[in-house]
């Protein structure tokens, strides 16, 4: 009997976040980042920490009006949250967030919940400073 909650395999778990920036105001620095980070946890372990199970730092440079197409590969095979893997879970979930000390953006609308493996997700941000 095949588990239901049986991670992807290969890119069908990669995650594929589309980072762009509100508009800037025009005193912002030539070059803006971001640290994206991929967790894991179960959603019937509501006040458990989650397991950060992969992040990447996504850099714009001076073309801000471009998105960028970042790919998470969640180590989905190995992480475990409270001692239970992905396939142990009774209701497994990812969400995409920002490591505020390592960024110079920050969210329009929060971190992005309830991402399952294979997801393309958007994400908005603005510059620390407006």
């Amino acid at each position: 009997m095949e588990n239901k909650n049986s991670p992807a395999t290969g890119s069908e778990k990669s995650i594929k976040v589309l980072v762009s920036i509100a508009p800037r105001p025009p005193c912002s620095s030539s070059s803006e980042y971001v640290m994206l980070q991929l967790y894991m946890h179960d959603r019937q372990l509501a006040g458990a920490p989650a397991a950060l199970v992969a992040e990447t730092l996504c850099t714009f440079e001076e073309d801000f009006a471009s998105p960028q197409q970042v790919v998470l590969e969640p180590n989905l095979d190995t992480a475990k949250q409270n001692g239970k893997s992905w396939d142990e879970m009774a209701s497994p979930s990812l969400y995409v967030s920002i490591d505020a000390t390592k960024s110079s953006l920050t969210y329009t609308g929060g971190p992005v919940f309830n991402v399952q493996p294979g997801s393309e997700v958007a994400f908005t941000l603005k510059p620390k400073s407006s």
